[in-house]
């Protein structure tokens, strides 16, 4: 789920059923009550256990296996799908705040993507096996976690390689910042990192397997 926007009690959450029964549905959640208030169908069915939403207000996006759908909340209707031929698993979204017509797609295990949202064609950027990405706010430093146990930094422009951090564990599925210069990542273990520049210093970091969070 995806809590943002212009109506601040209104989070959107994408349902899948794994059995492919039933096609995806975004959900919307007025969590003010709580109670669901909207549904609106996908034109596909299963997506497995990855998929993501983005909440923008007068804008939501959902991603599914190799595709992205922009929903109108108002209408409760699908807006444009996009076909991103060569992506199998569309795990994260995110709207370039630079671009509003450019977004960074996640393909899990893989590559990041762009997506021109006007023309609808999508260009590989960052042809590693990435499992999370996140803008450094107010840069243009694109973090990317990948499954070689490294943390890279990337110009979000060009897709130049900035740099890169050997870190404690490789199953790292979420990144956040805490402002920054505090960069968290989470998944199988979880690390703390300051940024100097364009220097990554580990904090604390904890690889545990059996643990999720």
């Amino acid at each position: 789920a995806h809590f943002r926007g212009a109506d601040a009690d209104i989070a959107y959450g994408l349902n899948c059923d794994t059995g492919g029964a039933q096609n995806a549905t975004v959900i919307g959640i007025d969590t003010s009550i709580p109670a669901n208030v909207s549904r609106i169908e996908l034109p596909f069915a299963a997506c497995g256990y990855f998929g993501c939403v983005l909440n923008l207000g007068s804008r939501v996006f959902a991603g599914v296996g190799g595709y992205v759908v922009q929903v109108d909340p108002v209408d409760e209707t699908v807006a444009r799908t996009y076909h991103l031929p060569s992506v199998t698993q569309v795990s994260s979204i995110l709207l370039d705040p630079k671009n509003s017509s450019r977004m960074f797609v996640l393909d899990l295990w893989t590559s990041l993507w762009t997506l021109d949202l006007d023309t609808g064609t999508a260009t590989l950027f960052i042809d590693h096996a990435v499992l999370a990405f996140q803008l450094r706010p107010g840069t243009r430093q694109l973090f990317v976690a990948d499954a070689t146990s490294f943390l890279r930094s990337f110009d979000a422009d060009t897709g130049k390689e900035l740099n890169s951090t050997s870190i404690a564990f490789s199953s790292s599925t979420t990144i956040d910042f805490l402002d920054s210069d505090i960069l968290l990542l989470h998944g199988h273990g979880f690390g703390r990192y300051t940024i100097d520049g364009s220097i990554v210093t580990p904090v604390c970091e904890i690889h545990e397997y059996d643990e999720w969070g």
